[in-house]
């Protein structure tokens, strides 16, 4: 029974390290994403103007061309 109960804290022992390995992994992942969202909003940053009574729209925008013949 002793031996029984050993395999399965083994099993477990095992399985959460496994989970522990992966929850980091997920984190430095995660990290690293959230940096490079953060560069590549920082990087297409456009000035805005503002319109009264409409929002904003940036300052470099050109209108789409729609054609309907």
């Amino acid at each position: 029974m002793d031996t029984n109960r050993n395999s399965v804290e083994s099993q477990l022992r095992t399985r959460c390290n496994i989970l522990e390995s992966q929850i980091e992994t997920l984190e430095k992942h995660k990290t690293k994403s959230s940096e490079k969202f953060a560069a590549n909003c920082d990087s297409q940053a456009e000035p805005w103007k503002e319109v009264a009574g409409i929002g904003r729209f940036p300052k470099n925008h050109e209108p789409d061309i729609l054609d309907f013949d």
